[in-house]
């Protein structure tokens, strides 16, 4: 009969991206995360609003999406804040490169959710989708996995940047070689469901690797 092949599971070989991609993305859970207190769905690409600024209903919206546990949080920030939808559209519609305003949005990040890593990303990542992919504990052991990494998501997110841009790094590597690019492709706004792709399939293979690891013995 046939087993599972453990010490196969962390070969990481692009000349195969194409079926490790298209595989894991049928196990993606494609039902979309939602507003468990109001029984109703979110759409993550409508919400990012990308074209546009962010709203307050987006913003709250997407961190509901991501964890429902911290909705309050990021309402009452809004709420408090006069300034915060103008630092989520100013990053937005940033050179993120220039004037320091990458490490200004951090510390922005930092005053909302104090702690993680995940979350703050994540407040990137509506910003700038195409730019700062989303991580979670699955995408984050995929990662660690291919590349013998040591990322923990759970330490704070200033003792994580070099972590996280090591991820993305692998992350745009993985895309570039998927949709056939070049490595200095540009991606932009109008890629960010090509890239959720990538992202469903690295967060399907971390689900089966957390599972595997419960079950092989």
């Amino acid at each position: 009969m046939y087993v599972l092949k453990p010490d196969e599971f962390c070969n990481y070989d692009l000349s195969n991206i194409n079926q490790f991609i298209n595989l894991w993305n049928r196990y993606y859970d494609e039902e979309a995360p939602g507003d468990v207190e109001n029984n109703e769905a979110i759409d993550y690409i409508n919400e990012l609003n990308l074209g546009n600024s962010l709203t307050r209903e987006n913003i709250i919206r997407l961190v509901t999406w991501k964890g429902q546990w911290q909705t309050n949080q990021i309402t009452d920030f809004i709420d408090n804040n006069n300034d915060a939808l103008n630092k989520f559209n100013d990053f937005r519609n940033c050179n993120p490169e220039e004037n320091g305003n990458e490490n200004d949005f951090k510390r922005f990040t930092s005053r909302i959710f104090h702690g993680g890593t995940v979350i703050r990303i994540f407040l990137f990542h509506i910003c700038k989708p195409y730019k700062y992919p989303i991580i979670d504990q699955h995408v984050v052991r995929t990662y660690n996995c291919h590349m013998n990494a040591k990322f923990n998501e759970t330490l704070d997110l200033d003792r994580n940047w070099e972590h996280y841009l090591r991820y993305r790094k692998y992350f745009f590597e993985i895309a570039n070689a998927y949709y056939n690019h070049d490595d200095d492709y540009e991606w932009n706004q109008n890629d960010t469901k090509r890239l959720k792709r990538i992202d469903n399939a690295l967060m399907a293979f971390g689900q089966f690797l957390k599972k595997y690891d419960n079950v092989a013995e």
